[in-house]
C-alpha cells in the first residue's frame, strides 16, 4: 500500500512539473489594422495581412513581426505561401493580387487586369496552379483558374451567387462556399464546378474538409433567422446536418473553420459588435463550445501542428496558442509538432533521403513536382501514426534541376526544395 502511495504521488508531482497548460496570449503586431488572415510555413516563418495594404512577416514563431513594404493602400483579404518563397496576397478591391518569390523582400502586382471585384477567395495548391473568385456588387461571381502562377487566368465557373472562401484537400479535391447556401465543388483539380446546397439562405464561409467525404462548413447572418450554424457532411456534401448555431441576430456568421488534428477544430465566430468568439470541437465536429481568448473580433486562424497555432482580427490583434495536450515524454522520439525538414544531402546525385514529423496519427502524403508544378512521383501515400520519419528520393532517371518536395496531412502541408546535380 505504501509503494502504490508512494508511485502515485510520484506521477502527480512529474504531471505537475511537466504539464504546459494551453493558452492563448496576444503577440505585438506593431500594427493597429485589422488582420484578415495569416498563413505560416513553418514554425518559425508566417505572414499576416490586412486593411490598408498590411502585410507583416515573422521569423520567429509570431514574437516579433515585421511591415512589408507593398506599394498598396487598400485592403488585403487572404494570404498563402507555398513555400518560404513563394506566396499571394489577394486584395479587397478589384486589381489586387500580389506575388513574391523572395519570401516578401518584394511583391509583384499580377492582378491589375483581372475581371471584377476581388471576392477575398484565394487557393494555391502549387507554385504555378490556383484559384481565385472575383465579382461584382455581391454577385455575379467567377472562379479564375491559374496553371502559369497568375500570368494569365481562364474562367472555370460562373454564377450569380457571391463566392468567399476556397479549401482544397488534396490537388484535385476542392470546395468554394458562398451566398445563397451554395457550397461549389470540384474532384478535377477546380476545372469545373457543381453546385452543393446546405439548404437556407445562409452567407456560407468558412470551409474544411479532412478529405473527399468529410468536411464542415460554415455560414451566417444573410436574412432574418438564418443564424450563424457549421454543418457537418459525410458523404461530399450530398447532405448536410447543422451540428452548431448561435440563436442571435448579432452575431455575422462562421468565417474560418480549421482543424490541427483530426478530432480537435477551431472556427471563428465573428460578430457585427467586435467581439467574436473562438468555438472549438474535440470530437471532430459534431459538437462545439467556446473557447476562452483574451479579447477581440477575431478573423482568421492558422494552427503549425496540434499545440501551436495563431488567430488575428480587428486593431491588429495576433493571438498564440501554445502548450501541450498531454505529459511530454522525453525518453520516446514522438514529435510534438508536424514538420518536414530539408533534404539532405542538397545537393545531391542521385538519391537523397528526406525526414518528417507526424505529431498526430494521419494520413500522409509526400510528392517531388518540378519548378512547373507537374507532379514528379509520389514518395508516400497511406496513414502513418504519431513519430519521426525518413524517406529515401532516387533521381537517377531525372535531369539536373530544382525541383520540390511537398508534405501533405490532414491539417499540415509543407514545402521545400531540392537541388539534383547529374
Amino acid at each position: 500500500m505504501k509503494i502504490l502511495f508512494t508511485f502515485t504521488m510520484m506521477m502527480v508531482v512529474m504531471l505537475s512539473q511537466t504539464m504546459t497548460p494551453q493558452t492563448w496570449v496576444q503577440q505585438t503586431s506593431g500594427t493597429d489594422s485589422t488582420l484578415f488572415d495569416i498563413y505560416f510555413v513553418n514554425q518559425d516563418k508566417g505572414f499576416a495581412c490586412g486593411i490598408n495594404g498590411i502585410v507583416l512577416k515573422t521569423t520567429n514563431g509570431g514574437t516579433n513581426w515585421t511591415v512589408l513594404a507593398t506599394g498598396i493602400t487598400d485592403g488585403f483579404q487572404v494570404i498563402k505561401f507555398l513555400n518560404a518563397d513563394s506566396g499571394f496576397v489577394f486584395g479587397s478591391t478589384g486589381g489586387i493580387l500580389l506575388k513574391t518569390t523572395n519570401g516578401g523582400t518584394s511583391f509583384n502586382n499580377i492582378g491589375p487586369n483581372l475581371p471584377g471585384q476581388s471576392n477575398g477567395g484565394m487557393w494555391f495548391t502549387s507554385v504555378t496552379t490556383g484559384c481565385i473568385a472575383v465579382g461584382s456588387n455581391y454577385s455575379n461571381s467567377k472562379i479564375l483558374k491559374t496553371h502559369n502562377g497568375g500570368t494569365s487566368w481562364d474562367t472555370v465557373y460562373s454564377g450569380s451567387n457571391w463566392i468567399s472562401y476556397f479549401y482544397f484537400s488534396d490537388a484535385n479535391h476542392g470546395w468554394a462556399t458562398a451566398s445563397g447556401g451554395t457550397v461549389l465543388k470540384t474532384t478535377d483539380g477546380g476545372n469545373n464546378w457543381t453546385t452543393l446546397n446546405t439548404g437556407g439562405n445562409y452567407w456560407m464561409s468558412g470551409v474544411y474538409f479532412s478529405d473527399p467525404n468529410n468536411g464542415l462548413v460554415g455560414g451566417g447572418y444573410q436574412t432574418a433567422g438564418s443564424f450563424p450554424t457549421i454543418w457537418k457532411t459525410t458523404d461530399s456534401g450530398i447532405n448536410w446536418a447543422p451540428v452548431f448555431t448561435q440563436n442571435s441576430n448579432v452575431w455575422v456568421g462562421i468565417s474560418k473553420i480549421v482543424f490541427p488534428s483530426i478530432n480537435i477544430g477551431y472556427a471563428i465566430n465573428a460578430t457585427s459588435t467586435g467581439a467574436g468568439a473562438l468555438l472549438k470541437t474535440t470530437n471532430g465536429g459534431s459538437s462545439w463550445a467556446n473557447e476562452a481568448t483574451p479579447k477581440g473580433n477575431l478573423r482568421s486562424l492558422f494552427f503549425t501542428g496540434i499545440s501551436n497555432g495563431y488567430t488575428v482580427g480587428d486593431g491588429g490583434i495576433i493571438l498564440k496558442f501554445s502548450g501541450t495536450t498531454g505529459v511530454p515524454n522525453k525518453e520516446t522520439s514522438i514529435p510534438v509538432f508536424f514538420s518536414l525538414s530539408q533534404n539532405y544531402p542538397n545537393p545531391f546525385n542521385p538519391s537523397t533521403t528526406i525526414g518528417y514529423s507526424l505529431g498526430e496519427n494521419s494520413h500522409v502524403r509526400i510528392s517531388v513536382f518540378d519548378v512547373i508544378g507537374k507532379e514528379i512521383t509520389t514518395l508516400v501515400d497511406e496513414e502513418k501514426s504519431a513519430e519521426n520519419y525518413a524517406v529515401k528520393f532516387d533521381a537517377k532517371d531525372l535531369s539536373s534541376g530544382i525541383y520540390f518536395y511537398r508534405l501533405q496531412t490532414d491539417e499540415f502541408t509543407q514545402t521545400k526544395k531540392l537541388i539534383l546535380l547529374q
